[in-house]
């Protein structure tokens, strides 16, 4: 479903702006240091529904992304906020696998931490 409607990675020059297309950020107005709103990106509200409903699924295991939720929602984030970051997180993994056809690992955060500790 994604690939149907993203065609190509190219297209975005980061995830900021992915994210921005699949309506998962918001983008605030400011003038002379006062918010005055909150602007909604175009975008296709399809993808935002496929990626929220991805965060939803990935929460019932045990993965890496939901020892992500856990950290955000230890450290006192709402429960709304940390399932869209990990829905942000799982849009950004879908676009660099979309860029660059590399499979996502699972495990790759703890073997990058291994790494770092025995360093």
């Amino acid at each position: 479903m994604i690939m149907a409607i993203v065609c190509s990675g190219e297209r975005f020059q980061n995830n900021h702006k992915f994210w921005a297309y699949c309506c998962l950020v918001r983008h605030g107005e400011f003038s002379h240091g006062k918010i005055y709103g909150n602007r909604k990106p175009k975008g296709s509200l399809y993808l935002k529904s496929v990626f929220m409903g991805a965060a939803l699924s990935v929460l019932q295991g045990e993965s890496s992304l939901r020892k992500y939720y856990d950290r955000l929602r230890s450290k006192g984030m709402s429960d709304r906020n940390a399932r869209k970051s990990v829905a942000r997180k799982i849009a950004a993994i879908a676009l660099m696998t979309v860029k660059k056809g590399v499979a996502f690992d699972n495990h790759h955060d703890e073997k990058r931490s291994r790494i770092d500790n025995t360093n």
